[in-house]
């Protein structure tokens, strides 16, 4: 009877042993598998950021007519949303200005010589831009990027330059600053554009970037001269000069190549 109760109670003993290792493993394991969503959870929000952008640099009117670079600037609001542990979905949300400069040709009549003058435009856009961002290393520092941007003209304006024309006789420089009032440029409210960047992020908190945008569809609303006075402004092609007939043959994208500055919380 006495060895019975002692077997009894080594085997019970055993048993319990046996259970409290069994309970430790399986609480050990649940416990680092709650460890690793929290972790995983907490990379995720941290990834998750709102900031502020800053761009500046250079922008143009691609055309097949002469025109030049201009400054340009843009800064927005930016969120962060990742879409895996090395790619991100940011939307951008900015002001932007471009300014550019395109040569005109102005000739008073068939016995004179062709004028040259310029005109210097700017335009004031409100943009959003979804862009998709890939972290090309295992420390998510370095990126490129690809997206697009969608633009709305708030404002534009251009004016005259006679610089080039400074040897033009005072008459002929009247009749030129005459047909520069019937020159009429108006500016698309839409803009489509492609996005290519690439950056590296120092840290959580601050990056540097650069990027191109590449304007699709045209900008330029060009309206004919009017028919007095007979000389008219037109816009100098890199080749030969455009006529009446060559109105419609006018396309202008916009295009900014820039370098920024991020901070995020």
């Amino acid at each position: 009877m006495f060895k019975s109760i002692f077997f009894l109670s080594v085997v019970f003993s055993i048993s319990l042993q046996a259970q409290d290792y069994l309970y430790d493993d399986a609480y050990e394991s649940d416990y680092e598998l709650i460890k690793d969503t929290i972790s995983t959870d907490n990379q995720i929000k941290a990834s998750s950021q709102i900031g502020f952008r800053g761009e500046y640099g250079v922008s143009t009117l691609l055309s097949n007519y002469k025109a030049k670079h201009a400054t340009s600037y843009s800064f927005g609001l930016v969120k962060t949303l990742p879409l895996y542990s090395n790619f991100s979905l940011l939307t951008e949300v900015s002001y932007s200005v471009l300014q550019s400069s395109m040569s005109l040709t102005f000739k008073k009549d068939s016995k004179t010589p062709t004028r040259f003058l310029d005109t210097d435009v700017q335009m004031n856009y409100i943009s959003i831009a979804p862009i998709f961002r890939l972290y090309v290393t295992s420390s998510r520092s370095f990126f490129i990027e690809l997206g697009t941007k969608l633009s709305y003209l708030l404002s534009s304006d251009y004016g005259f330059d006679y610089s080039r024309s400074s040897l033009v006789p005072l008459s002929e420089l009247t009749q030129m600053k005459q047909a520069a009032s019937n020159f009429n440029i108006d500016f698309n409210k839409l803009d489509f554009g492609i996005v290519i960047g690439t950056g590296y992020k120092f840290g959580s908190y601050v990056e540097l970037f650069g990027r191109a945008i590449i304007g699709i569809p045209s900008v330029l609303d060009y309206s004919k001269p009017k028919s007095s006075p007979a000389a008219t402004i037109h816009f100098e092609r890199a080749n030969t000069e455009l006529n009446e007939n060559d109105i419609d043959d006018i396309k202008t994208q916009n295009w900014m190549a820039t370098v920024g500055l991020g901070f995020f919380m």
